[in-house]
């Protein structure tokens, strides 16, 4: 939260604390869109909030308040097929799940945000199909609605995905009886949901849509998907979540993307699936819950994605090719796992008395034995350590090289120990309680409170675990040197190096930065950093770091201050701060935020413009780069200038230019769309100029530039939107008083 979204959450109440609409962030990689990256969830209808309240106050009520939201959804979901008891264990096992608990205590609030209305829809969807009113299908609009704004963009595509599955399972036997009427209807209901839903959120959708295809998201390579897919060891995961160490406490084998596929929602629910998939083969369920069984299994199964070899061919298709990041369908998993936990709970009350005799000590033996095993297991955790880290250390070495990542040994037996003693007493209490209820020794009711009990002492104590694992601690005080960097924004930014710890201050404390994180930047200015420290920069990489001060591009880019964790020994650098984070003075006179060029070079390739600009004798200020149809120099007349920035804010820009010749004015801020450039209120055209900065040209005189920030994608949007919104309220309306016409009198 502290270096992902309380920054970006502050740039916005700065922009409404200014009056202005928080469409652009000029603190972060020479300015980026704010509005358009989805994850901020600025039109989500929670944001008041931010706005209302301290923002870390803001922050735990609305991601506290969205699980609550959560787990009532679920379990009003649950209602629908089974009683209160196991409704309530199927919520509790969604809401105290990895799926969820790992998001909240790593603050990821899209996230939070999105799955919330994940059971909500499911439940509109179902009671259209139990009472055929469309007034239903206008709720699953909003539902679908409230997940576009929230920001996962992903998690909704993936959860449309699970409805388009829960049709075909309730519209292929209608089909094949030809009941055409009904097909036809509840097909065209669902795609009026899914384009209301659409129309309502395109003020968030469009710009959001323009700044992805101006990314590398647009156009994930395989081996992103690769990296995204859930290893083979996410099934032990689900079982002994904390087996291969705990990415809480650092100590995870398997990397970074463990943390994403923390799906433990208990080891009941699991055994609870797989009990009922083996005694109802063949069975008919009624109410249709067998829907979420199937959609359980199928998204188990794809979200091994790219170690999956079936998935390659998934996704050559259109619509699958969006399925790139299949780890994350996890979180949909738990989802249905914790709806076949109620309907399975409700189910074994009732069927377990049935059961023979010999089914029943069966039963009771080979949980005595899966229990003696996982004892054993906790006695070579605790006593054989020695013979253990034999085995793990080349797995460790091979992983992540020498050095202390062979410190996760001190703690990695230590989490495997307690979850594999908490999951043997899961065991010996589940075995105890389904045998109990063979005998028929104990009701129905006392059967499922005790399970209910039993799921959440184990998924709550993993929650809780996960909770208290949380070491690290963000002050959000400005540091001394804050201020004095803020007051410079406006004409030079920073560039952070060697500074992991900075990422994102730049924007909780109105330092420009030309660096940070963001889960979109335009591909353009990727190519412009990997210039300015000499090699490319990965595209999937969210933290492009720049480990060098030596690009002269770094004077078209403002860059005077330079931020490092480390001591920088350069008689050029000058200290200006040196206690924890380093400053130093680059001593760069000619940086600027907006200077003259009075030649401009064009360049019909980017890549052509991209090896000029690497060249050892580049001069930026020489001439201004552009691109063009035909790679030539056009030669100005030379002149001496002065540019005064008289008025800067989040999204304009204002200048005052004397110039005594014709030439072009740079401005080293992004180059996005949506950004209009007035010279004396006249429109003149920005170009793209050194792969992502901006210039536009200028005559000689006096003038006044202003730079606005005006994207017809947002205005387009809330336009859109506001069609949208008077739609979903007259077929809300209209189907209310249809229906309430079509009711009998009595």
């Amino acid at each position: 939260t502290a270096n992902e979204f309380y920054p970006f959450k502050t740039a916005a109440l700065e922009a409404y604390q200014n009056g202005e609409a928080p469409l652009w962030n000029p603190y972060l990689m020479s300015g980026a869109p704010l509005l358009a990256d989805p994850q901020n969830s600025l039109l989500y209808p929670a944001q008041p909030v931010f706005y209302w309240l301290p923002l870390h106050v803001a922050f735990a009520v609305v991601q506290y308040g969205h699980m609550l939201l959560l787990a009532f959804g679920t379990y009003r979901l649950l209602r629908l097929y089974v009683s209160p008891l196991p409704a309530v264990a199927g919520a509790l096992a969604f809401a105290l799940s990895g799926a969820v608990f790992f998001r909240l205590r790593d603050g990821i609030l899209p996230t939070v945000l999105t799955l919330t209305w994940v059971p909500w829809l499911f439940y509109c969807v179902e009671k259209y199909w139990r009472e055929r009113r469309p007034l239903w299908l206008v709720g699953g609009a909003l539902c679908v609605a409230l997940q576009l704004l929230g920001g996962f963009l992903t998690l909704t595509f993936y959860t449309l995905l699970g409805v388009a599955l829960y049709a075909l399972y309730r519209l292929v036997p209608l089909a094949l009886k030809q009941r055409w009427g009904v097909v036809l209807r509840s097909s065209m209901w669902l795609a009026v949901m899914v384009g209301l839903a659409v129309l309502v959120t395109a003020a968030q959708l469009l710009p959001t849509l323009e700044f992805i295809g101006l990314s590398s998201r647009s156009r994930p390579p395989y081996e992103f998907v690769r990296q995204a897919s859930m290893p083979f060891t996410g099934v032990a995961t689900t079982l002994l979540p904390d087996i291969f160490g705990s990415a809480a406490t650092n100590t995870a084998i398997f990397g970074a993307y463990w943390g994403e596929f923390n799906i433990y929602a208990g080891a009941l629910p699991i055994f609870l699936l797989l009990l009922y998939l083996l005694v109802m083969r063949g069975r008919k369920v009624s109410d249709g819950s067998g829907v979420y069984v199937l959609l359980t299994i199928v998204f188990f199964v794809l979200s091994f994605g790219a170690n999956n070899p079936l998935y390659r061919v998934l996704y050559a298709l259109p619509v699958f090719n969006q399925l790139a990041d299949p780890g994350r369908m996890t979180m949909l998993y738990v989802f249905f796992l914790a709806v076949v936990t109620g309907v399975s709970l409700q189910y074994f009350a009732d069927w377990l008395p049935s059961v023979r005799p010999r089914v029943a000590r069966l039963f009771a033996w080979l949980t005595g034995g899966v229990a003696l095993a996982l004892a054993a297991a906790v006695l070579v955790l605790l006593f054989a350590r020695d013979v253990l880290s034999r085995v793990a250390e080349p797995l460790i070495l091979s992983r992540y090289g020498e050095g202390d990542k062979l410190e996760k040994l001190d703690t990695l037996y230590d989490t495997q120990a307690v979850t594999v003693f908490v999951l043997m007493l899961v065991v010996i209490a589940g075995g105890w309680l389904i045998y109990r209820r063979m005998r028929d020794r104990i009701n129905a009711q006392t059967f499922l409170a005790l399970a209910l009990a039993i799921i959440v002492l184990d998924a709550g104590n993993y929650a809780l675990r996960m909770m208290l694992s949380i070491r690290e601690t963000s002050t959000i005080a400005a540091p001394e040197y804050a201020a004095s960097l803020a007051a410079q924004s406006a004409t030079h930014r920073v560039l952070p190096l060697n500074a992991q710890g900075f990422v994102n201050d730049g924007s909780r404390f109105r330092i420009a930065a030309i660096t940070g994180y963001n889960p979109l930047i335009p591909s353009a200015y990727m190519d412009l950093l990997g210039v300015v420290r000499g090699e490319p920069v990965d595209p999937a990489d969210r933290v492009p770091m720049v480990m060098t001060y030596q690009s002269p591009m770094l004077d078209a880019m403002a860059v005077n201050t330079i931020i490092s964790d480390v001591a920088l020994d350069d008689p050029a650098l000058t200290l200006l701060y040196g206690e924890g984070p380093y400053l130093y003075d680059a001593n760069r006179p000619q940086a600027a935020r907006a200077f003259m060029t009075y030649d401009a070079a064009y360049f019909d390739h980017r890549e052509a413009l991209a090896a000029h600009m690497a060249e050892a004798d580049f001069d930026p200020f020489a001439a201004v780069l552009l691109e063009g149809a035909e790679t030539r120099t056009v030669p100005g007349e030379a002149g001496d200038y002065t540019v005064e920035i008289t008025d800067a804010g989040m999204h304009h820009l204002t200048l005052e230019l004397t110039t005594d010749a014709a030439g072009w004015l740079v401005v080293g801020d992004t180059h996005f769309p949506g950004w209009q450039a007035y010279v004396d209120d006249a429109t003149v055209p920005i170009e793209r100029a050194y792969l992502a900065l901006r210039a536009l040209p200028v005559e000689a005189g006096e003038h006044v530039v202003e730079l606005r920030y005006e994207p017809a994608s947002v205005r387009n949007g809330l336009l859109l939107s506001g069609v949208g919104l008077l739609m979903m309220l007259a077929l809300a309306g209209g189907l209310l008083v249809w229906q309430r016409r079509e009711r009998p009198t009595v």
